[in-house]
């Protein structure tokens, strides 16, 4: 497994986690929360929105974990300019190239492999803030006794 399926699991277990956890807490027999919980769930729920791209491609195929209200609003969403593909995709079409050229690699695909290695390490970046943002989350879910979303 290469290290951009790695980082994408941790995100869509980490997504996964805090959408089962906003969908239970939308039940009648669900327990109270505070307000600020409420606030931090919401920021965190927009932080893995904004990386999203990074990991999952847009549109029908890409998410498997969402709940069709998050399929409309993404769908609904204007279609940007350009949007590259999900890291793991780009990854997974730079190694199909090199295995299928006899060739040693050309400059052009030398400085993609450069452009991804790049992408991957900025994806860890975030991820690693995303991890600080969940744990913060998490203290005060635990303030608030009441169940906390696993840190990815």
């Amino acid at each position: 497994m290469n290290v951009s399926d790695a980082l994408r699991k941790e995100f869509m277990a980490a997504d996964g986690s805090l959408t089962a956890l906003q969908a239970a807490w939308k039940k009648p027999d669900a327990a109270k929360l505070p307000d600020n919980v409420k606030k931090m769930a919401d920021d965190l729920k927009k932080s893995m929105d904004d990386l999203r791209p990074l990991f999952v491609n847009r549109g029908f195929g890409g998410e498997q974990n969402v709940s069709p209200e998050e399929r409309r609003a993404e769908l609904a969403r204007p279609e940007p300019d350009f949007v590259l593909p999900a890291l793991s995709n780009r990854v997974q079409q730079m190694m199909g190239q090199l295995e299928n050229f006899a060739a040693a690699p050309s400059e052009t695909q030398l400085h993609q492999i450069a452009l991804i290695q790049g992408a991957i390490g900025d994806a860890g970046k975030k991820m690693d803030a995303l991890r600080a943002e969940v744990m913060k989350f998490n203290d005060a879910m635990n303030a608030a006794k009441v169940p906390f979303v696993p840190v990815p």
